[in-house]
């Protein structure tokens, strides 16, 4: 029997992505912005979250914070246009 090479082979054991609880990461963002006010990766983590929970107001708060402290943020500069 020959095998069809049009389809790509399927990956065993390839995990299911993670479903994430925005409230919950937001809480867990939220420790981390008290504990280092500074830490811009906390604040990508909330607006994305924030995002998700369609708070796009809150989000471009965040990208904001963000570019305060480094102007030159991509992310942060990418995110804001999105949201």
């Amino acid at each position: 029997m020959k095998r069809d090479v049009t389809k790509k082979p399927k990956k065993k054991g390839t995990p299911k992505p993670r479903k994430v609880n925005p409230l919950k990461r937001i809480e867990l963002c939220n420790k981390w912005i008290s504990e280092t006010p500074r830490d811009v990766d906390s604040y990508l983590e909330r607006a994305e979250m924030k995002y998700l929970l369609r708070d796009f107001e809150g989000a471009i708060a965040d990208c904001e914070v963000v570019l305060r402290i480094k102007p030159d943020n991509i992310a942060a500069l990418n995110n804001r246009g999105i949201y």
